[in-house]
């Protein structure tokens, strides 16, 4: 019987740490990026190394993903190898419309 109820807290518990988010958004004085197919530019004051290259430069486009460089061509995202551009698409999501917001 004891791994049954193992089983059940682990399906249970991400509910309970659901609400645990960071707050976010305009009354957050976060930078909001509205639904567009042109990606923001962000000047970072500090460079951020990614793979052994600094970056001051980054690109945030409104579904989700962050490029150095220049920004990804399009709306949609076929594959990251063909654009030969650093980009991270951990939050990449098909999208038509929305806001994003980052800090």
């Amino acid at each position: 019987m004891l791994p049954y109820r193992v089983l059940i807290l682990l399906f249970l518990s991400p509910l309970a740490y659901a609400a645990e988010l960071y707050r976010f958004g305009a009354d957050e004085a976060d930078q909001e990026i509205s639904f567009s197919n042109d990606p923001s530019a962000v000047t970072l004051d500090v460079p951020i190394i990614y793979f052994e290259e600094a970056q001051n430069e980054l690109f945030i486009s409104a579904n989700g993903v962050v490029s150095f460089g220049r920004p990804i061509a399009g709306p949609d995202v076929k594959n990251l190898d063909t654009e030969r551009t650093s980009a991270i698409a951990v939050f990449y999501v098909p999208t038509s419309g929305g806001t994003v917001y980052y800090r």
